[in-house]
């Protein structure tokens, strides 16, 4: 997932000309925030679906919901980050971000012996 989101924020620089050297080391910590909450609930939520009979439909409707608060608090912050405000005004989405990823992982860690077992 870092690759992936290496590559497109490279290639999203490139094609709306926005300068990424100013905000890295902010947006490198946003994007290091929101990678692990959203593995971690795509993790769960597709070892949940494996053997349900409609996964391709069901997956898709259980995961967004979920993600929400990690998708609105890495957009927000990356928004804010890339239109030159400082790392201090986009605390409270670090925070949701820091926040989501320990309630996900830590009940991903709890539960998916469970779900695998299931």
């Amino acid at each position: 997932m870092t690759a992936v989101e290496i590559v497109l924020v490279l290639l999203f620089a490139f094609f709306y000309d926005v300068d990424l050297w100013t905000p890295a080391a902010p947006l490198a910590l946003v994007l290091a925030l929101g990678t692990p909450g959203l593995a971690a609930v795509g993790t769960l939520f597709a070892a949940m679906t494996t053997r349900v009979r409609a996964r391709e439909l069901l997956f898709p409707v259980l995961l967004l919901p979920a993600q929400v608060p990690v998708l609105l608090a890495t957009v927000s912050a990356t928004q804010a980050l890339l239109l030159g405000r400082p790392l201090a005004d986009v605390g409270h989405w670090l925070k949701l971000l820091g926040g989501a990823d320990v309630v996900y992982v830590t009940v991903g860690l709890l539960v998916f012996e469970f779900v695998l077992e299931g």
